[in-house]
């Protein structure tokens, strides 16, 4: 398990080590707030427009912080640096949950800040916010993992635009479908809580360890596939 969370503490050093990545994350806690300015335009539903700008926000952020692994692991692939580096003591299992950890790591720092940010922006405008908010929110972080676990499995094997846009439709797609007799593996529409945050809708603690299970298990059954792809692959 060293290997894997020096895998993992790797990427997140060097993801977080890109300024860009502050900016950006300044910008979006920004757009939140600038939300307020526009009451007399929305007719006095300025807390409509910022719950619905926030988590909009914060689930990009989620999205474009998975997405870099599809240019990560393909980079390592094709400039043999994997191939270095599983020439050590490293299994190549280990190596594929180190960039998942590590990248998840990543996107659930990321969507937390947005979060704090917009739950206080929303304190100072509009008072405590909903509980259904917060839990909305939570959600939203917590679908960085089977959102990464995606992207994970067609880094595996494409090159880096082919990765980056395919992962980009399946996520949305996983978004858009609906649960299936119950069964919420790959349905990522689970976490998807926007309505019940903007109507104020109470969101039950079932309903938060049911989000939790579903993503933890859509990690380990994609990581499961993936590796076996992985280690039939021949690596130059």
């Amino acid at each position: 398990m060293d290997e894997t969370f020096a895998i993992a503490s790797s990427l997140w050093k060097r993801l977080l080590g890109v300024r860009v990545v502050y900016f950006l994350t300044i910008c979006a806690v920004s757009l939140i707030a600038i939300t307020n300015m526009y009451d007399i335009l929305m007719i006095g539903e300025s807390r409509a427009l910022m719950v619905d700008t926030g988590m909009m926000l914060t689930t990009i952020a989620a999205m474009l912080t998975v997405i870099s692994l599809a240019f990560d692991i393909p980079k390592e692939l094709q400039s043999g640096i994997a191939s270095v580096l599983l020439a050590k003591p490293l299994g190549r299992t280990h190596y594929l949950m180190g960039k998942l950890i590590g990248v998840s790591w990543v996107g659930i720092f990321i969507t937390s800040l947005i979060s704090i940010g917009f739950v206080v922006i929303y304190s100072m405008s509009h008072g405590a916010p909903p509980a259904g908010l917060v839990k909305a929110l939570f959600l939203i972080v917590i679908s960085v993992i089977p959102m990464a676990s995606i992207v994970l499995f067609f880094s595996s094997f494409l090159n880096e635009a082919v990765a980056a846009t395919i992962s980009t439709v399946f996520i949305w797609v996983g978004y858009s479908l609906a649960s299936l007799n119950g069964v919420t593996l790959f349905d990522l529409s689970l976490f998807s809580m926007g309505a019940e945050a903007f109507y104020n809708y109470e969101i039950p603690p079932s309903y938060l360890l049911k989000g939790v299970v579903s993503a933890l298990l859509t990690a380990i059954s994609i990581v499961c596939v993936t590796s076996f792809i992985f280690n039939k692959r021949d690596l130059q």
